[in-house]
C-alpha cells in the first residue's frame, strides 16, 4: 500500500515484482483506493480494511491522512489500484 508512489522507475518496478513472483503467483497494489471504499463498509456495517498507515505511523497518521486526502482533492495525487497474476 502506497509503495510505487515512492519509485521513481516504474517500469522497473513492476519489472523486479513480475521476476519475483512465482507462477501463479499474485500481486495486489492500492494506492488509496481502499480510502473511498472505507466509509461505505462502515455504513453497512462491515469492518473496513487495516489501515497500515495508523499501524506505521501511530499518532501521525490523522494528519498523513488529512494530507493525502488534501492532495487527492487538489488533484496533486492519483489513486490506482493494481491486481495482477502471474501466468501460471
Amino acid at each position: 500500500m502506497n509503495v510505487s508512489m515512492n519509485i521513481a522507475d516504474k517500469a522497473g518496478f513492476y519489472r523486479e515484482i513480475r521476476r519475483v513472483l512465482r507462477p501463479g503467483g499474485w500481486l495486489v497494489l492500492s494506492e488509496r483506493a481502499f480510502g473511498a471504499r472505507s466509509p461505505a463498509m462502515v455504513e453497512r456495517g462491515e469492518k473496513p480494511p487495516n489501515r497500515a498507515v495508523a499501524l506505521v505511523h501511530g499518532a501521525a497518521a490523522a494528519e498523513i491522512g488529512a494530507n493525502m486526502g488534501r492532495a487527492l482533492l487538489e488533484g496533486r495525487v492519483i489513486p490506482i489500484e493494481v491486481l495482477a497474476r502471474k501466468r501460471a
